[in-house]
């Protein structure tokens, strides 16, 4: 994880714009998604970066968490096998 200090420009209806410090170098691409936080808010924005102009990066919300988790879509296999009635599991 990494933290980065930045401007909210402006929040418009599925986006915003951040401007970052220059003093921070970030490699922040398109495609590259970040989750910002309110310091003493309990609202989390996740969103996408989908340009970036210098120390100005244009995001596309994806959505807003209250919560101190999220979820995330992943697969993985799992085994399994039918027990049958009175039968002991190892």
């Amino acid at each position: 994880m990494h933290r980065y200090s930045a401007t909210i420009h402006s929040i418009y209806d599925k986006g915003l714009t951040l401007k970052i410090d220059a003093i921070q170098p970030a490699d922040l691409p398109p495609g590259q998604y970040i989750m910002i936080a309110e310091p003493g808010e309990d609202v989390d924005y996740y969103t996408e970066v989908t340009e970036r102009e210098g120390s100005t990066l244009r995001m596309k919300r994806m959505w807003t968490g209250k919560r101190g988790y999220f979820r995330v879509d992943d697969v993985f296999p799992v085994l399994w096998r039918t027990v049958g009635v009175g039968e002991t599991l190892p």
